[in-house]
């Protein structure tokens, strides 16, 4: 399985171009210093070495699951080891999601850096045989006697197939079984033995990391500081390398340099970290952050160095062929609480022609492990043997005195060995083991409310109140309807928000705050949702608070006015204004229409207009239709205004004249009484009558 022999008779030191990170006694405590240190010789095989065997390498054909990016050219395995103290210290569940996002941040890091590898977390494991007692360090007493460290320890029982005559330790088998590229040790920090305040150490080129957290588990204090500490000495491990004048080896690669840019931030494997004062990428002359270039070519570019490297370090050890696929028979276990135990069942697909394992991890729900489930530290190692297509895994249930509704607890496989997981998730259920009443919860809303007083949102639990019951509260933008316009978020403070009714409690009350604005506006309204965490009766679960306006409303008066009051029938059209005066608050809307000639003479486009808050005028067109016609006589026309019950009308209605504007056409016979040609005879008739005089 190995595609290389992990002790060499030419030992090479742990501490060959080892990094250790410190933060120095008399500085600010998020600043981190990277200083070089010696240790004894172990048992590593650098990246110098690897390269000087003259093997042709090329990536090897795993199967990413978990975080690592699947397009990426190079896969590296990464194996954590926890010092039981640590795990201890943080839990069981925090560590495993805290190294888990370490894994991805890196992997985001490679990504933003143009580097084409990803790191892939295997498995990660409690130290059997590193006691938590140990010092960080060897030590040699007066009289040559050594006392062996936690990191020496680590080395022999991780890393040296020989460290004993009985045979390799647990740790070297588990190791070797997953053939993981990188391995990493992670500590609790201890100040009390580590004067320099060491956070982490990395071995320039070699496979081995460690990392020291501050992080408690229960404050926020440091608890993204590893993560960067990660992500610097993993660069370590493929080779890259402090800025110029701090470089932690002499056979480093010439351009292996952290740099600056962005306005003077530190690039990832920058000696000193600051959190305020970094960006999260390698060195690399191809990219530009704040219009400054994070690296110069063939000078500082960590990019191409762990670029290089990448295929080689992904082959230190060959992972086992996968046998099969496990996941879980169905997203769903029930039990009763007093059935005692509960069975889950996992099934293996494919090949089945060997042995093969997989983790199953017990994630802290509304049940919880220690409370609920009898089952040490959340996690339960299953075995496959040779042609093995299922395993059954017994969980053993706490029955207690609570009276509780129905608990779940989320199941996860992961770090599976020689296997590949699908269906990596399910859920088990826990049914109460009593008679469990929780009652039903009515939901509502106080009456309408004048804006900036409170809107109160009260939850009565009836007909039972056993146990521990949960509810989300949550308001949103309403769709208005014909009696109530819809609220803005400007009009209220969203809420959105848990409640949870504790065993016997029977009220809750939440307040929803309004805003008192000098906005004119009607009636308005939001919704109130309610809907239940677990599988509670909610009666009203969708409600609607109303906020009352409390400014006064002057929508003022309408006057409606002509241009011309007289025109002609060929005008084509005329405007008509209507004026808003002596106020203009609040949406108005007037109805206009046309009477006297009707349709005949003139014509509406439409049927009324609406003045917006604060609109004073709008033009209004009236058609007027020429007929053509000499028999039509001068006709009137009015266009009315009507105005909602709330609104005056100073001037309803203007009244337009059209004139006709059509000539006679000459008739074949005469008519002396009148016409055109009658008129012209007479005058004709006169003229020679007073030239013959």
């Amino acid at each position: 399985m190995l595609k290389k022999t992990i002790l060499s008779t030419s030992m090479v030191a742990f501490g060959v171009g080892l990094a250790v990170f410190s933060v120095a006694a008399n500085e600010s405590r998020n600043f981190t210093h990277f200083e070089d240190a010696l240790t004894p010789s172990k048992f590593e095989i650098t990246l110098e070495q690897l390269k000087s065997q003259a093997m042709t390498y090329q990536t090897r054909a795993k199967s990413p699951t978990g975080t690592a990016n699947k397009e990426a050219a190079a896969i590296v395995d990464l194996f954590v080891w926890f010092q039981p103290a640590y795990l201890t210290k943080i839990g069981v569940q925090s560590a495993h999601s805290r190294f888990s996002e370490m894994v991805d941040g890196v992997n985001q890091a490679f990504l933003d850096s143009e580097i084409d590898v990803s790191v892939r977390l295997v498995n990660a494991e409690p130290l059997r045989n590193v006691s938590d007692e140990l010092p960080l360090q060897s030590t040699i007493d007066s009289d040559g006697n050594v006392t062996q460290g936690a990191l020496d320890r680590f080395n022999s029982v991780v890393l040296d197939v020989n460290a004993r005559s009985e045979g390799p330790y647990y740790e070297y088998k588990k190791y070797a079984a997953y053939g993981a590229d990188l391995v990493m040790y992670a500590r609790d920090f201890r100040e009390a033995e580590q004067t320099n305040l060491s956070l982490g150490v990395g071995a320039n080129g070699g496979q081995i990391s460690a990392i020291f957290d501050r992080y408690n588990g229960l404050s926020d204090e440091f608890m993204f500081e590893s993560y960067s500490i990660f992500k610097h000495v993993i660069g370590h491990n493929f080779g890259g390398d402090h800025e110029v004048g701090k470089i932690s080896t002499l056979t480093s690669e010439s351009d292996a340099r952290a740099t600056t840019c962005d306005g003077g931030k530190n690039t990832i494997m920058w000696s000193g970290y600051d959190k305020n004062n970094a960006v999260s990428v390698y060195s690399n002359p191809n990219i530009q952050l704040g219009g400054e270039f994070c690296g110069e070519l063939g000078k500082t570019d960590n990019t191409r160095v762990i670029n290089s490297n990448a295929v080689i370090t992904s082959n230190r050890w060959d992972a086992p062929d996968s046998l099969g696929i496990i996941s879980f028979s169905q997203t769903g276990y029930t039990a009763n609480e007093t059935d005692g135990t509960v069975t889950i069942t996992l099934t293996r697909e494919g090949s089945l022609s060997g042995e093969s394992e997989v983790e199953l991890a017990i994630l802290d729900d509304s049940a919880t492990v220690g409370n609920d489930i009898a089952i040490t530290s959340g996690v339960k190692r299953v075995f496959f043997s040779s042609g093995e297509a299922s395993v059954t895994v017994v969980l053993n249930l706490i029955v207690d005195e609570v009276a509780e509704t129905q608990e779940s607890v989320n199941l996860i496989l992961r770090y599976p060995l020689a296997a590949t997981v699908t269906a990596t998730q399910a859920k088990l259920t826990i049914e109460e083991s009593g008679q469990v009443n929780p009652g039903e919860v009515d939901v509502s809303v106080s009456e309408a409310k004048v804006e900036g007083q409170d809107v109160v949102v009260t939850l009565n639990r009836s007909n039972g109140s056993d146990g521990e019951i949960s509810f989300e509260v949550a308001t949103g933008i309403m769709t208005a309807t014909a009696d109530l316009d819809a609220a803005t978020a400007d009009d209220f403070t969203a809420l959105n928000t848990a409640v949870t009714f504790a065993d016997g409690e029977t009220q809750k009350t939440l307040n929803i705050s309004t805003l008192d604005d000098d906005l004119v506006e009607s009636t308005e309204g939001f919704s109130v949702m309610v809907t239940a965490k677990q599988n509670s009766i909610i009666n009203n679960s969708q409600n609607v608070a109303q906020i009352l306006d409390n400014d006064e409303v002057n929508a003022g008066s309408f006057t409606i006015s002509a241009a011309d009051s007289q025109v002609n029938e060929d005008v084509g059209t005329l405007e008509l204004t209507i004026d808003r005066t002596g106020g203009s608050d609040g949406a108005v809307e007037i109805g206009i229409a046309v009477e006297g000639g009707g349709e005949d003479f003139a014509q509406l486009d439409t049927t009324s207009v609406v003045f917006a808050d604060g609109e004073v005028q709008k033009a209004v067109v009236v058609r007027v239709l020429n007929n053509n016609s000499t028999a039509q006589t001068t006709q009137n026309f009015s266009v009315v205004m009507t105005t909602p019950e709330t609104v005056t009308a100073s001037v309803a209605r203007v009244t337009v004249t059209v004139l006709n504007d059509d000539e006679a056409t000459q008739t074949s016979t005469a008519d002396s009484g009148g016409g055109a040609f009658g008129w012209l005879s007479l005058l004709l008739a006169g003229l020679v009558f007073r030239k013959r005089q």
